[in-house]
Order: structure tokens, then sequence, then C-alpha cells
């Protein structure tokens, strides 16, 4: 069972890389949060950077490829605090976290790191939706 991040004693809040929001093209980066592509100056620490629990909101057009887990358990991109919707759904922690594991199991071996690609999980967690979509639809 996943258990939804906390923040920890000193205000830090769980982090979680990579956006799946986050398109890298040769040249460009855009968000696709909100099925829209928005503009973005991306910035690859390599590594999750551990931030100070804030309401206050960066720069928009700022990637540092990161989400985290609000209180109703859905993810939030790290710099905007926008909620990070695909398909026109707001996307679970839970579902982030199922759609990481299915991209390691899918790729199990061809990774060269713990990496996990920023497409290959939109478009599982896509795949998690449209399936969870079908299932409605045949119940209703």
């Amino acid at each position: 069972m996943t258990q939804k991040p906390s923040e920890g004693k000193s205000g830090q809040i769980d982090c979680f890389m990579p956006c799946p929001c986050l398109k890298l093209e040769p040249d460009e980066q855009y968000c696709l949060n909100g099925d829209a592509v928005h503009d973005i100056n991306f910035v690859d620490f390599g590594f999750i950077p551990c931030f100070e629990s804030s309401d206050k909101a960066s720069d928009a057009s700022l990637c540092l490829n990161m989400v985290y887990a609000d209180n109703d358990g859905f993810i939030r991109c790290g710099t905007s605090k926008k909620i990070i919707e695909v398909r026109n759904c707001r996307i679970s922690i839970k579902d982030y976290l199922e759609a990481i594991e299915n991209v390691k199991l899918l790729y199990q071996g061809d990774l060269v790191t713990d990496c996990v690609c920023p497409e290959c999980l939109y478009k599982t967690i896509v795949g998690i939706y449209l399936k969870q979509l079908g299932h409605k639809a045949r119940a209703g």
C-alpha cells in the first residue's frame, strides 16, 4: 500500500521525479500540464531538490522536473504549485507511484540508471486513467 508523502519535521516536503508533464525536445522543453503546451525554462539538477513547505508559487515558467503530493493526495508541480492534470484528470500520488513502478517493470534491464523517462511516465499515466474510465463506462 502506498502512503501519502508527508511534511518532515524540518518543514521539508517529500518530492518525486520526474514530472510526467515535462516534454524534452532537442532544442526546447515544454510543460504539458492541463493538456496545454507551456514554454518553460528547464533546470536539471540531476537529483531531487528538497524544499521547505510554502504556499508561495515560483515562476510558472521554471521547471525542476519535480512533483510533490498535496494534502488531498494529488501531485503538484514543485515550482508553480499547480495540480498536475493529464487528459482532464488530476493525478493522485497513488497513481503516480503506480505508473513509476509500471515503467520500471516494463523497461527492467533496459535502463542504465534508476531514472524514469517523463514521456514514458506520461503515457503510462494516460493508460492508467483510460483503463479506469473504461471500467467506469462498462459499470455504468
